[in-house]
């Protein structure tokens, strides 16, 4: 009688047993580690937002500083509120008028081009030929007429040039400023979420967005009269400037801002594991 085959049989069977247990102990050790970084990353997200109001509460409560000899003038060093606001829901540059009205708002698609330049253009994905961000932007429109509004992560394109970019514009980097470091997630400064209101919240636009509209100069005019009359103003959170002189120096750009100020959410606090990459935040 030939016992091989019957021995064949048992080592192929006991090879896929072993293989089998083999995977599901490394499925169960990898399913350890991101339990336990998740956690681990929500207990430091939730300590970094309670850092961060523990620290805006401390300057609130902070009085002007007194005159000293390195402070001859007197004048208060306090965080921007702008530059706070990088990233934030209400700072975002709504482009959902140009699905139904693209005239409800002149010159909304021109800014969200120029928008779209001005946050990616430092980055080695970006292609330097220009043109790019024109196409982008009526590529989003397009596929939002089409269908129910996806989020951004799932959107694909048939030119796999732009469905490249635009893959590594919404990745974006963990860490980035609007001054060249990083790449910015595109989610964060850009939505179709479907309003009646202007397409721009002026007290969270943050100084790239209000350079793009506004120019250079003008953007810088008004940087610095916030920041002048911020050292004196109660709230900082907000601008100083009364409705008035704000319309003055939006001139024929006004229609497309909201001058109200609605109270946000705190600045939630976020935490990335060195080791996978995970990254939780803390609303």
């Amino acid at each position: 009688m030939n016992l091989l085959p019957f021995v064949m049989i048992v080592i192929l069977v006991l090879s896929l047993f072993s293989t089998t247990q083999y995977q599901k102990m490394v499925t169960q050790k990898k399913e350890q580690k991101i339990y336990t970084t998740y956690f681990r990353g929500l207990r430091e997200a939730r300590n970094e937002k309670m850092r961060h109001t523990y620290n805006r509460s401390i300057e609130r409560k902070r009085g002007p500083k007194k005159e000293t000899k390195g402070n001859q003038e007197g004048q208060i060093q306090t965080n921007y509120f702008r530059e706070d606001r990088i990233g934030w829901e209400k700072g975002k540059l709504n482009l959902s008028s140009l699905l139904n009205d693209p005239e409800k708002w002149p010159g909304l698609e021109a800014i969200a081009i120029a928008y779209v330049k001005r946050l990616y253009i430092h980055t080695n994905f970006y292609p330097k030929s220009g043109g790019v961000e024109k196409k982008l932007i009526k590529a989003l429109v397009a596929k939002y007429k089409e269908e129910e509004p996806p989020p951004f992560h799932k959107i694909r394109f048939e030119d796999r040039e732009l469905d490249w970019l635009f893959y590594k514009m919404v990745k974006g980097t963990h860490t980035y400023d609007l001054e060249g470091k990083g790449s910015p997630p595109f989610a964060n400064f850009f939505t179709f979420e479907e309003t009646e209101g202007p397409p721009i919240n002026f007290h969270y636009a943050n100084p790239s967005l209000l350079k793009t509209v506004l120019g250079e100069g003008k953007a810088q005019k008004l940087f610095s009269e916030e920041k002048k009359y911020l050292a004196e103003a109660p709230i900082k959170c907000r601008s100083p400037l009364k409705r008035g002189r704000i319309q003055e120096i939006l001139a024929n750009r006004s229609a497309l801002f909201d001058s109200r100020y609605e109270k946000s959410n705190k600045t939630p606090g976020k935490h990335t594991d060195t080791t996978t990459q995970i990254t939780v935040i803390a609303r």
